[in-house]
């Protein structure tokens, strides 16, 4: 059976529809920023803090490139996660009021869905007072790169941005 030939109103419509769509479209295409997500909590049942740094996959494949001078891409390998938890390690410091630096142990890494996730604990600081986050995490890589950390800590919140231009934040426990 054949079927009915649009008529020039209904061809208007779709037209429109479709050109209407095309305008909204282009925003969801537009190029995402590079940021990494850092969450830090207390576990009073151990005693630590634990971290957990989120990283979009494909920011991970693109720094593991970078990184490894185009010799590895394969983010499912270990030793790549390891290479990326290793850059997580050397490129975010955290100080305590002293100054003196705070010595976190990586304790896993993860693919899940679009995020790779670095895991890191350290026991809980016993002391009061003015601490130091500073971070060059993919800064080197991309020039758009943020890192946002969420701490929770203390029973309060704390959300700090840091960027290549201000890399360095402090907080109060």
């Amino acid at each position: 059976m054949r079927q009915p030939s649009l008529t020039r109103r209904e061809l208007i419509n779709k037209t429109a529809t479709i050109l209407s769509l095309a305008a909204i479209a282009p925003a969801s295409w537009a190029h995402r920023s590079h940021n990494t997500l850092t969450q830090v909590s207390v576990n009073a049942h151990s005693g630590t803090w634990e971290f957990t740094h989120v990283i979009h996959y494909f920011d991970s494949e693109l720094a593991l490139y970078q990184l490894s001078e185009g010799k590895e891409t394969d983010l499912l390998k270990k030793k790549s996660q390891a290479r990326i938890a290793l850059e997580i390690e050397n490129k975010i410091q955290w100080f305590k009021p002293s100054g003196e630096a705070l010595k976190l142990i990586t304790i896993g890494t993860e693919v899940a869905g679009d995020n790779f996730l670095v895991y890191q604990e350290i026991s809980a600081p016993q002391n009061r007072g003015l601490y130091v986050v500073i971070s060059h995490l993919f800064h080197n890589i991309f020039n758009d790169q943020s890192n946002t950390f969420s701490l929770q800590i203390a029973n309060k919140l704390n959300v700090i941005e840091l960027n290549e231009l201000n890399a360095r934040a402090e907080f109060v426990l």
